[in-house]
């Protein structure tokens, strides 16, 4: 296990308390009031709502500029800095907040982030990958988007917004990691979705009851995927 390892755990983690940064904002821009910013559900929401945010502005900069270390070191600031200053507005909610966060699902995910990250650091098997889908992250990080630049030839035409999620992720050209966060970003929420699912079924067993059992079956499809 070497350092960038470390690396990539660390920065995942400064990632997803961006992404929340960036959903709180989004959520006060709306004035959309939430309540229990620390419930599972809603904290996955606030996640995904930051994600999309970010890929929002994303695509308006790509516009005019590649998507490079400077452009990726601001969002991150923002996002940190917007959560930054939720935690101290609010740091008597945030308080009684920790106290009622369940600390067994912290014991389930280190272990489980560990086994997404060393996998996602092997050798890209997918033949796409080396046909044009790391071509296509680095053209994004060297050059702004070229309008009529698909009328050349067709292979200059692949482009789609998740390349520029994972362009901002490389932080190009100091760390470039972004292959490696940007699907296990989602995976942690997707588990993280289902076992709100899992439990919420379970603990309303009775009116919930068919979802519960819908949730049982899904389970090895979602393990297998």
């Amino acid at each position: 296990m070497n350092k960038d390892f470390f690396i990539v755990y660390i920065f995942l983690l400064l990632q997803f308390f961006t992404f929340w940064g960036w959903g709180i904002f989004l959520t006060n821009l709306l004035h959309i009031r939430v309540k229990n910013k620390l419930k599972l559900r809603n904290l996955i929401l606030l996640i995904l709502n930051g994600v999309f945010t970010i890929i929002l502005v994303l695509n308006i900069i790509y516009l005019v500029q590649p998507i490079r270390f400077n452009i990726s070191l601001l969002i991150m600031i923002f996002g940190l800095g917007v959560l930054f200053i939720d935690l101290l507005r609010n740091k008597n909610t945030y308080k009684v907040m920790v106290r009622s966060f369940n600390l067994y699902l912290l014991f389930f995910l280190i272990p489980l982030v560990s086994w997404l990250i060393l996998r996602a650091m092997l050798r890209p098997t997918l033949g796409d990958d080396g046909l044009y889908h790391f071509n296509k992250v680095m053209w994004i990080n060297t050059y702004h988007i070229i309008p009529g630049l698909g009328n050349i030839h067709g292979r200059l035409a692949f482009n789609q917004t998740f390349f520029i999620y994972v362009a901002y992720l490389n932080f190009y050209p100091k760390l470039n990691f972004g292959r490696v966060l940007a699907n296990n970003i989602f995976a942690i929420l997707a588990i993280l979705t289902y076992i709100d699912l899992l439990y919420l079924s379970y603990k309303k067993y009775k009116r919930y009851k068919a979802l519960f059992y819908a949730a049982l079956v899904i389970l090895p499809m979602f393990i297998y995927t």
